[in-house]
Parts: C-alpha cells; structure tokens; sequence
C-alpha cells in the first residue's frame, strides 16, 4: 500500500452529498475512513445519498453552524459551488484548507472529481481504482446497450416527473443517456440545462421510454397517473408501459452510484440480447 502523504489531510469534512459518496469510495479503499469527521447534512437523506446505512459509522455533519463544525477541527473542508457563500467565507476566516467542487454536467466531470479529490486526499492510487472500475462498468453498459440498439431497440427517452422538469442537454442525466446511445428527446427539442414543458409538448416528442424517478413498487401508480392526462397517455412510452423507476438518490448521484442508476436503464434491454 502505498504510504500516506504527510501532508494529506487527516481530518476531512465533506459538504456534499457528491463528496460524501466520492471520498468514501476513496478511503474505504485503505480502510481510512477514520480520516473522516464530518459528512454533508444530506448524507442521511434517502431521497438523495446513496450512503444512508453507511454514513452511520461517521456522525459528524456539516450544517448550517459553522461552530459545530469548526469544533471538529477539520484540516479539509470538501463544498461545492453551490454551497452558500458565507461557508466559504467563514471557512477561509477561520483558516481552514477548501477544495471547492465545480462542474456537475457529465460523467466526464465525475471522473475528474475522483482524480481531483484523490490527489487531494493524497490516495491518487486508490482513486485511480475506484476510477478504473467506474469507467469499465459504463462501458459494459454502452456496449450492452449498442448491441440493443443494433437489434433493432428503439431508444428514444424522455425523463418524466409530475412537475413536468426536463433535462436537456449539458447535464449528468444527457450525459449518461449519450454514453448508452440513448437520444435523450429533450436535448433535441433544445432543451439545455433544466426546463418545464406542457403535457402536449411532451407528448408531441413521443418517447418510447421515460425515465422516471421512483420505487419499483410505485409502478402501478406512476402508470395510472400518466393515463389519467390525456395529452400524455397517448404516447408510445405509456401505451407500450415502457416506463424505467430509478430512485431520485441514484438518478441524481454525482458520484460512481450514477452506475446503479445505468444499469436500471439497460436491464430491459437485456433479455432481448
């Protein structure tokens, strides 16, 4: 194993739900999660960590009063661009050493975010695994879902929620449906970034799949629902039921659990290969 670096951090905050799941991949690794003091005040919440059962064994957080944390003596706080400012105010006052994440559009941006935060920790041998097998798995997938599309699949899709919020181009979501050689219908549209169709425009793109954020135990319900708007039950994705539930946690994970999330969406192609 390779030696710790003297200078690598050895009381690590993470402030976000990204930095939780990308730093614990990291440090488990070398079993060095004791390296961690603190994770995001999210990590506990289903609806968006990945890491609930896990988070258990670290208890401090990073809230709203900079003096709980402050109290953890932390020498790495991990945030991101969209945490407030006076974090990162107070943080600096303070003299405690940031990384600040930026970028969350692609899968592209997540396996810089390994690197990055692997030579941060001083464990870039560790994150070059997690990123080996992050990489290898998307393209198991891509490869699964080309062989698909070559027999004939058609893999149109759209994203589907009751607030009528898209994702178009320049997100992890377009991202992920481009690494799988699905045309996310949005992104086509022009769609870029996040935005709020009518039911008829949506219905006007005909998607033979929507993805949608959910339990698998929600099915039912999610299918009736689209039945019950007419501009939306006549669309070939709620005609045919082509419909795919991936909890929100991993539908929206910046961090190697988008996997989970992938493989949900390849898993109807599979018994047609």
């Amino acid at each position: 194993m390779k030696p710790l670096l003297s200078t690598a951090a050895q009381r690590i905050a993470s402030g976000t739900v990204a930095s939780d799941e990308i730093i614990t991949s990291i440090l488990s690794r070398r079993q060095q999660l004791g390296r961690i003091v603190a994770l995001s005040s999210l990590v506990d919440d289903p609806r968006y960590s990945n890491m609930v059962m896990a988070a258990k064994q670290i208890p401090g957080r990073v809230g709203q009063r900079i003096e709980d944390l402050l109290r953890l003596r932390p020498d790495l706080v991990i945030l991101a661009s969209f945490n407030r400012t006076e974090l990162f105010s107070q943080l600096s006052e303070a003299g405690i050493p940031l990384y600040r994440m930026d970028g969350f559009a692609s899968l592209a941006d997540i396996s810089r975010h390994i690197r990055e935060l692997g030579k941060r920790l001083g464990e870039d041998q560790a994150a070059a695994e997690v990123l080996v097998e992050f990489q290898a798995e998307q393209q198991q997938f891509a490869a699964a879902m080309k062989k698909a599309k070559e027999g004939g699949a058609v893999l149109t899709m759209l994203n589907w929620q009751a607030d009528g919020l898209l994702w178009g181009s320049a997100t992890l979501f377009d991202s992920m449906l481009a690494m799988l050689s699905c045309e996310n219908l949005a992104a086509q549209a022009g769609v870029k970034g996040w935005a709020r169709l009518s039911d008829e425009v949506l219905a006007s793109l005909k998607p033979e799949w929507l993805i949608i954020p959910g339990e698998a135990q929600q099915r039912d319900e999610i299918l009736a629902e689209l039945a019950a708007k007419p501009a939306l039950a006549q669309m070939p994705a709620v005609t045919k039921q082509q419909i795919i539930l991936v909890p929100p946690a991993e539908l929206q994970a910046f961090s190697p659990a988008i996997l989970k999330a992938m493989a949900k969406i390849v898993a109807p192609f599979l018994d047609s290969l």
